[in-house]
């Protein structure tokens, strides 16, 4: 009621005279949430994450300060200290902040592929790599145009190859991946490099 009340106002706010705005200005803000001003409210903490980052020891500053509120954030935020975390390889922590995200929207298809990025850099077993493949896949359904997706499952399957080609082992991924790039034609459109992957 609050809420409606308050748009309400702010949409009758044009119909009336100066100082009757005025007024209705006033009573409008006093409806909107303390918080909605607050350095705690999710906008703020993104804006003292930036300044954070403009200090001597820059991006450590800002994650340690992102992490000590982490269950304030939301997406904006989430995806400021996922990227920083990108920068610094550090993918423990990259999971840690995609697993946060995804429990708001698990079809983020941007988390989804950071998730399986990190898995597919602190895997060593064949659960993680079925893992990898569960994320990116998801991250593909959840957006078909979302290329870092395609690219980063078609390394993986490189790297199933590369490995058994060094133990002389069949390659398993050579049509997976030929399949995968007509699928990022089908929803990218052409591109030489994708082309190339089909010769």
């Amino acid at each position: 009621l609050v809420k409606r009340s308050k748009y309400f106002i702010m949409y009758r706010i044009g119909h009336y005279r100066p100082k009757t705005k005025v007024l209705l200005l006033i009573v409008s803000l006093w409806l909107t949430p303390h918080w909605a001003f607050s350095e705690d409210s999710p906008q703020g903490l993104l804006k003292q994450a930036q300044e954070l980052q403009k200090n001597p020891k820059g991006d450590q500053d800002a994650i340690d300060f992102l992490w000590k509120n982490s269950e304030k954030l939301e997406r904006p935020e989430l995806l400021f200290l996922t990227k920083l975390l990108v920068k610094r390889k550090d993918f423990k922590d990259i999971l840690k902040a995609s697993e946060l995200a995804l429990a708001k929207n698990p079809q983020d298809a941007e988390f989804l592929t950071f998730q399986g990025k990190a898995y597919l850099e602190t895997g060593k077993d064949k659960k993680i790599f079925d893992k990898v493949q569960e994320s990116l896949r998801a991250a593909i359904a959840a957006n078909p145009k979302f290329e870092p997706a395609y690219l980063i499952l078609d390394d993986f399957y490189e790297r199933q190859d590369a490995t058994a080609k060094a133990q002389k082992k069949p390659l398993r991924y050579l049509q997976t991946r030929r399949l995968l790039y007509e699928d990022l034609i089908q929803n990218l459109g052409e591109k030489e490099s994708y082309l190339a992957m089909l010769c």
